[in-house]
């Protein structure tokens, strides 16, 4: 908190006080009704010991009074724990639910205060994160050397039945213009009527409301044509961008594979999600949460929330991203197959990260084969390379020749260099093998090689060993637990925000309550489980690097119970 004279000056002219107090009657009263472990006292002393100075300090040079931040943040981390995702039930328990009262000191926000509050929170949740997790590393909860990488979908809010194409996109921002250029007549028509006679007056005004018959979906005033516009104009801003990439993406196809640009849709109210299938199949707009846990323990080192329908090329920046709390990369990360491309094996190769993931043929440069005839023919996996040569030799140890070199745009516009070689083809045509190896033994049999095989290699002789197996099934028993604490738990199969940056708040404060409750579970473990020394006093640490040992089970243990359905 701030000290000295701006502390007394915050006091006396930034802060709204609390009704209460912690000697009022009615305080004391919902105060003796909780348990000395209950759910609210663990909020309450996690935030206490936050360093919340910079929020805090977001508040000077306000003219109105603000309400105390560290009593909103514990009202919004409690009811994120129960499963209220939705501002307005956070200004509803303010009023009826005995521990949100109990947290909010008498306190009754609005709810577009909570929307405003939580828009603020954008810039700290990172933060608060951090100081936890460089907490737990101090106090010896984690190494932080294994690491468990995945990612999942989230429906966004935008609505999944009103996806909109370019052309119809464009024709509804020229007819927003038009009506906007219409209302600003009628406005000066209105005007200029009070000079004018009665009879004629009573005519305009008809003119005026026959104009006003917009289409359906068109916004019903003048400020809701003005906003629609302005969020129209910036889902054509996303879609141009959307349509540049999809004609990048269609010309290295061919023809007869390449999907129209009319097929490429937007959500206008949620133009930064991207539209894909969620886990239940639903095309809808959707973001991809990736979560980074321990695998020792039920620590979440870090997080992210994605505009991408895909997990594939989010590997590199999530790796990046938990560096920066931890000092250093994590030494061990397991991953599903989907990350285990040559490019991400060539980061973790270079950062000195030990890749735990199945390997599939694509990784290695070849495509999955079909299962068809072609799934008959030799693999690559009955081709010897040789490494003082540099090239490979066929089954039947004929020497491949190298015929060229490129470089293929991978996912997330990572680059690999690919290497070709091909068998001559007087060897093939002479074959008697030829049918099972190539479909074409006139042009010979064709193998790719990426630069990063060796890498591949490597990890696919490394999956194999006992030890390795080990630690892989450990991946679906930490990264896993922790979706399911999110989706089942904590209500989170929709945001409760448009927009990235709302999505990633959301997504920051479980994790913070998350990690925050377990590291308090943790310090009264290490206490011998003894409850605190007052603990219906409202007493709370006075440095922020200390937890107080509460008593508390129900952080280490899966809740039984699903928490009420946000509305």
């Amino acid at each position: 908190m701030l000290s000295g004279t701006d502390a007394v000056r915050n006091r006396e002219k930034i802060w709204r006080l609390p009704p209460w107090t912690e000697k009022a009657a009615p305080w004391q009263e919902l105060d003796r009704t909780l348990p000395a472990d209950h759910l609210a006292r663990r909020i309450r002393t996690l935030v206490l010991s936050l360093d919340l100075d910079e929020l805090r300090r977001s508040y000077l040079g306000v003219g109105k009074r603000a309400f105390p931040p560290e009593l909103m943040v514990m009202v919004v981390l409690y009811e994120l724990h129960r499963g209220q995702l939705h501002p307005v039930r956070w200004a509803q328990d303010c009023k009826f639910a005995d521990p949100v009262k109990w947290l909010a000191m008498g306190l009754q926000p609005s709810a577009s205060y909570f929307y405003a509050f939580r828009q603020r929170l954008v810039r700290y949740v990172q933060c608060w994160n951090q100081q936890l997790l460089r907490r737990a590393l101090a106090d010896g909860a984690t190494e932080a050397n294994q690491g468990a990488v995945d990612g999942t979908f989230v429906a966004a809010l935008g609505s999944r039945h009103r996806l909109l194409q370019a052309k119809t996109l464009a024709e509804r921002c020229q007819g927003l213009r038009q009506a906007l250029a219409a209302d600003a007549r009628a406005a000066r028509g209105e005007a200029a009527a009070h000079a004018l006679p009665s009879g004629t007056a009573a005519a305009g005004a008809e003119r005026c409301l026959a104009a006003r018959r917009w289409p359906y979906w068109m916004a019903k005033t003048v400020r809701g044509r003005g906003r629609q516009l302005f969020g129209y104009q910036q889902a054509q801003e996303r879609l141009d961008v959307l349509l540049a990439q999809h004609a990048q993406r269609e010309n290295r196809k061919a023809k007869r594979k390449r999907r129209r640009a009319d097929q490429v849709r937007i959500c206008p109210r949620e133009p930064e999600a991207a539209l894909g299938r969620d886990k239940l199949k639903t095309f809808r707009p959707l973001y991809d949460v990736q979560l980074v846990s321990d695998v020792t323990t039920p620590l979440i080192f870090d997080y992210g929330v994605y505009a991408t329908n895909t997990d594939a090329g989010l590997l590199i920046p999530t790796l990046q991203k938990v560096e920066q709390p931890l000092g250093r990369p994590l030494a061990k990360v397991l991953v599903d197959g989907l990350y285990a491309t040559a490019a991400n094996l060539g980061y973790c190769d270079e950062h000195g990260v030990t890749l735990y993931a199945p390997v599939a043929d694509r990784v290695a440069g070849e495509r999955p084969r079909a299962a068809s005839a072609k799934a008959k023919q030799l693999g690559k996996e009955h081709f010897r390379w040789h490494a003082a040569e540099e090239t490979y030799y066929c089954p039947e140890g004929h020497r491949l020749l190298q015929i060229g070199c490129k470089v293929e745009r991978r996912e997330q516009d990572q680059q690999v260099r690919v290497y070709q070689y091909r068998c001559p083809p007087q060897h093939c045509q002479a074959c008697h093998r030829a049918a099972e190896c190539t479909q074409a033994p006139h042009k010979g049999r064709t193998i790719k090689r990426s630069e990063h095989e060796e890498k591949v290699e490597r990890l696919r002789q490394r999956m194999q060993t006992p030890e390795a197996q080990a630690l892989y099934k450990k991946r679906s028993q930490s990264v896993e637990p922790r979706f399911g604490n999110l989706k089942s738990l904590r209500g989170l199969l929709c945001f409760a925000g448009f927009g990235v940056a709302l999505a990633m708040v959301q997504v920051g404060l479980l994790v913070l309550v998350h990690n925050g409750l377990y590291l308090l579970a943790r310090s009264a473990v290490t206490a011998n489980g003894a409850p605190p020394a007052s603990a219906h006093d409202g007493s709370c640490p006075s440095g922020a690097n200390a937890f107080p040992a509460v008593h508390n089970t129900e952080a280490l243990q899966p809740r039984r119970s699903r928490p009420h359905a946000p509305t």
